[in-house]
């Protein structure tokens, strides 16, 4: 349900909640960004077996379908947003390009579209990319729950834009070169996961 600003009695585009479990699908006119913070689920992701270790991000469209296996003691949060949040002007129409949704104007919204053989719309996260994303998803659920002032809004776009370019930046470097897990991360994500 969209959040209502309580300042100017309008209706923002997002949602925000702490305890994910994945038991709902995708919002039809929403993307998802789901942070898997401990534990793990197997799940179906558009029919292929996934098994969500974390920690890890979901990038979700409206078009993903999900169906919870097993979970593991699993804890995750999410964040979900229309497009026209982040640019008023931009719709799901002007999403869609050539070869899919993805595309357009709104290119920040690249990873919850964007599929491939290397990648289904889930990232995992080295240990110093899940503190940030972690920390900034925290300050969002904070600021949709407080509206501490007039410009909560903007607040909120700032850190999902800081969580979108991080995420990218991690997804650009795992086309380019196959990811090595350094003795620091294995151990960092035996610890999420148990």
């Amino acid at each position: 349900m969209p959040q209502l600003d309580r300042r100017r009695n309008l209706f923002v585009p997002v949602e925000y909640e702490s305890t994910e479990r994945l038991d709902h699908p995708p919002l039809e006119d929403r993307v998802t960004l789901v942070l898997i913070t401990d534990g793990k689920a197997d799940i179906l992701l558009n029919g292929a077996p996934v098994t969500l270790h974390a920690p890890c991000v979901m990038c979700l469209s409206r078009s993903d379908r999900i169906i919870v296996i097993e979970n593991s003691l699993m804890s995750a949060q999410s964040f979900s947003l229309s497009p026209a949040f982040m640019k008023s002007r931009t719709t799901f129409r002007q999403l869609k390009g050539s070869g899919g949704e993805a595309g357009g104007e709104q290119d920040t919204l690249m990873l919850f579209y964007a599929r491939d053989a290397r990648y289904d719309g889930v990232l995992s996260l080295p240990g110093y990319v899940y503190l940030n994303v972690f920390e900034w998803m925290s300050v969002i659920g904070t600021e949709i729950s407080a509206q501490s002032d007039g410009r909560w809004t903007c607040r909120i776009r700032r850190y999902l834009l800081s969580i979108l370019n991080t995420l990218d930046e991690l997804y650009e470097a795992g086309k380019s070169e196959i990811s090595e897990n350094t003795p620091v991360d294995t151990v960092l994500k035996y610890i999420h996961t148990h």
